[in-house]
């Protein structure tokens, strides 16, 4: 069965079950297997057992290749039941394998640093890792592991992937199920997510229920049956009762997956919301920020946002419902054009008999309350109408207004002219959307000081409701007055989202946000500015020269101007810094800088004391150092007095990589299968993290400083105490 494995083959799980456990424990290469079944089955508990003890077995036996792939499993199954500690120190180590050598971790390596990259601060690298990961599963043939990376990688971007990207994607894993048959599925499935992401529901839904669930693999298979209801939700064709009882049965059996949770949790949102349930969708709301805050992945947080957004647009009548009135009045849309719908329903058309009485009602849309001095309303309104004719021609247009409201609406008096004051009654209006889009952006600008996360959530709901206001309207200056108020106000929304999204690493959003602001306003520096601040930190300068000396003619040909000196100082500091950065990290990104660039060769410094013998290791402990290392396992044999201790101090060692975390363990094993004891100290917390996870304490025992092991060796002096320790130091 060994041989199958190595040779690249699997064992299937009922001949794996029907080996004794004291028999499967002695073969990593089957708990491995093992491990990787129950995970596929969602039996995330014990696969994270079996997990742990092949991890152990393959450092006990050295084997390199098969000690990071099992970690790399390890690391997935953790990440998906919140041990984030471990899951932490195993990215941490696979991260430094990967920066020198990424094929060395595999196919699996890099999928584990892409799931975790927002435990690591890499979530600029996040979309470059899953691209890597899949090439590397490519290279060794693997089909289905490419497929599944393709599946996270549409999962997780959203809507911030490239669309030649995701095509791209499409294709080749169609290509790839074109020749196995059992990748149909995954192909099935990553079109109906592509779907999903582009709000196609009829499209996704036909998709995700022609897929057969049971041929997917955990999480796949969930995943599948969850989007498939959420699709039929958001297609208007609710599923059947027994769908949701699925979903409690799945609810039930993935009780440790946070993902899933978070996926069923916001499902339940998204089902309360439409059916406007509001007590039920206030429930589900806290349960997923529950969820959300337990998680603190920024993926699931942008899930969260989506499934926030794609509520507002499907459920028009309750879009903004924690701040429209209560009521069976009419809700006014103005962004796109002017349109009036009622419980769920649209007014075809509304018939103008004159185009200044719908200018007279937009107007006072606008206007705080629906109410303007009627003075002021004539004079924005009528400006090239002689004052003495005013009156008239106000007169006429409020009586125009009365006349189609009630012919189109069946409102009457709907707006009254008291004391020099129009004012709309607002009986018959229950939101308005421009009035929703400004009170978001309100409750934005007050919370962007103290809570960003809820000033984003205000400022993605308000941006999903913006577009070109009445444009049937001709254009006035009141009216161009305010479209630049509106353009102005949306600009500096998505300005501040680009700054939310690249203090979060979401680059794709934050370069979306200010092409939009750049877009809006064409000839407003702050957006390229932003922009170049981006560009720059992210490593490109190029790009970000090209915007500068975009906004440079523009200002020559436009304005008659230069940018300002902050602008290009923007362009000059950061990329000043991006190429230091790339020169003192050898290519590297800043978020690498900690990690080490060269690798330092070890030194070994030997000697002896009276009970031990003492060896101090000063670099880096890597495969090239194992040779050095073991020329040391015979050095037990020269130990004074016949002390039977090694110590082992780490202090002035630099990191440790997979090749030198084998000459330890061969190290150790020499030692104390020769009846001699192992002692350490000095070693950094995540190192000694890692020794613990692999299984190094079953040879070594790890202390906190070297007097600490002294009073221990004392105590082992007396004549029924056990030999006295011999001493290395690295």
């Amino acid at each position: 069965m060994e041989r199958t494995i190595l040779d690249g083959g699997q064992i299937d799980p009922e001949t794996l079950s029907s080996i004794p456990d004291a028999l499967l424990l002695t073969s990593p290469l089957l708990l491995q297997q093992q491990g990787w079944h129950c995970y596929r089955r969602g039996r995330l508990n014990e696969a994270v057992s079996y997990f742990k003890d092949a991890v152990q077995g393959f450092a006990s036996q050295t084997f390199q290749a098969r000690l990071l792939d099992a970690l790399s499993q390890l690391t997935l199954v953790c990440l998906r039941i919140g041990e984030w500690q471990d899951a932490r120190t195993i990215l941490a180590f696979l991260k430094t394998e990967a920066m020198y050598n990424s094929s060395s971790v595999g196919g699996n390596g890099m999928y584990a640093l892409a799931c975790g990259a927002f435990i690591t601060d890499d979530m600029p690298k996040q979309s470059e890792w899953y691209r890597l990961s899949q090439s590397l599963y490519l290279e060794a043939g693997d089909a289905f592991g490419y497929a599944e990376a393709g599946l996270a990688s549409l999962l997780d971007s959203g809507d911030r992937m490239d669309e030649s990207v995701r095509e791209q994607l499409l294709l080749r894993i169609d290509q790839k199920a074109a020749l196995s048959s059992g990748l149909q599925p995954y192909g099935q499935l990553a079109r109906g997510l592509a779907y999903s992401q582009a709000c196609q529901w009829n499209e996704a839904s036909a998709i995700y229920s022609s897929i057969d669930a049971e041929l997917l693999p955990y999480p796949w298979s969930v995943i599948c049956r969850l989007k498939r209801l959420e699709s039929a939700l958001l297609a208007s064709s609710p599923g059947a009762s027994e769908d949701w009882e699925l979903v409690n049965e799945i609810a039930e059996h993935c009780r440790p997956d946070i993902a899933i949770q978070i996926q069923i949790a916001g499902l339940r949102y998204v089902s309360a919301m439409l059916e406007h349930h509001e007590n039920e969708a206030k429930h589900w709301q806290r349960t997923l920020k529950s969820w959300l805050e337990l998680s603190g992945n920024p993926i699931h947080t942008a899930w969260a946002r989506r499934w926030e957004e794609t509520v507002c647009v499907c459920s028009p009548p309750n879009h903004s419902s924690s701040l429209a009135p209560s009521g069976s009045g009419w809700l006014i849309s103005c962004f796109g054009k002017l349109r009036f719908s009622k419980s769920g329903t649209e007014l075809p058309s509304m018939k103008w008999k004159r185009k200044k009485a719908m200018v007279l009602l937009v107007y006072l849309l606008t206007q705080p309350h629906f109410s303007a001095p009627k003075e002021r309303v004539m004079v924005a309104l009528l400006p090239d109408v002689s004052a003495d004719r005013m009156n008239n021609h106000m007169y006429v247009m409020i009586h125009q207004l009365k006349q189609t409201l009630k012919q189109e609406l069946n409102m009457e008096d709907v707006i009254q002219n008291q004391d020099g004051v129009l004012r709309l009654d607002t009986k018959w209006i229950q939101d308005v959307d421009v009035v929703a889009y400004l009170n978001l952006v309100r409750a934005g600008d007050q919370a962007w000081g103290s809570d960003r996360e809820l000033a984003a959530e205000q400022y993605v709901r308000a941006r999903r409701l913006y577009g070109e206001f009445v444009p049937e309207l001709q254009s006035s200056d009141w009216l161009d007055q305010y479209r630049d108020y509106l353009a102005d106000t949306q600009s500096g929304i998505v300005r501040r989202l680009a700054v939310h999204y690249a203090q979060r690493g979401l680059n794709d959003l934050a370069e979306s946000c200010c092409r939009e602001g750049i877009e809006l306003r064409p000839l407003a520096e702050e957006g390229y500015a932003e922009m170049i601040r981006l560009l720059t930190a992210a490593g490109r300068t190029l790009e970000a020269r090209g915007w500068y000396a975009k906004w440079e003619r523009l200002c020559r040909d436009e304005l008659g101007s230069q940018p300002l000196p902050e602008t290009k100082q923007v362009l000059l500091e950061n990329a000043a810094f991006a190429g230091k950065e790339a020169s003192s990290s050898d290519g590297r990104s800043p978020e690498d800088k900690k990690l080490p660039h060269n690798k330092t060769p070890l030194l070994i410094q030997s000697r002896h004391s009276r009970s031990s013998l003492v060896l101090e290791l000063r670099g880096d402990v890597t495969a090239e150092a194992g040779a050095d290392l073991l020329t040391y396992r015979d050095e037990r044999t020269r130990l004074r007095g016949g002390t039977k201790t090694l110590i082992i101090n780490f202090q002035k060692a630099g990191y440790v990589d997979s090749g030198g975390l084998s000459a330890l363990v061969r190290l150790a094993r020499a030692v104390t299968d020769d009846g001699s004891r192992v002692f350490a100290y000095g070693l950094q917390q995540s190192s000694e993290a890692l020794f613990r996870l692999v299984g190094m304490t079953r040879y070594m025992m790890i202390y906190p400083d070297e007097y600490a092991i002294e009073q221990r060796l004392s105590s082992l002096g007396s004549p029924h105490a056990e030999p006295k320790a011999a001493r290395i130091t690295f």
